[in-house]
């Protein structure tokens, strides 16, 4: 994660700070119908569906034992891509593979 943008209303100073801490540590990567996600010391997968695609955004639906929840993504250029979900906004940029 590059950069998290707020909508309104902004949340509290103490969650502000703790989110902008984390900037850089997020990855995400995708298969056909996975998601999978690690930040530090812990991950977790999701399945996934694109239910709505137009232009050069997504709206995806994730499934877990929970129930489902959906976000917007839209891809800036083929290393770059912003989520929003509610809210806020969360910028990713392509990491190669060493």
């Amino acid at each position: 994660m590059r950069r998290w943008g707020y909508g309104a209303p902004k949340p509290e100073d103490g969650r502000r700070e703790f989110v902008e801490s984390q900037l850089g540590i997020a990855i995400n990567r995708f298969t056909k119908t996975r998601w999978y996600h690690r930040y530090e010391d812990s991950s977790f997968a999701m399945a996934y569906r694109v239910v709505w695609e137009g232009g050069n955004s997504v709206f995806v639906v994730y499934a877990d034992r929970r129930g489902e929840t959906g976000e917007v993504i839209t891809f800036l250029s083929k290393s770059t891509y912003w989520v929003q979900r509610g809210g806020y906004v969360e910028f990713f940029t392509r990491q190669l593979e060493a």
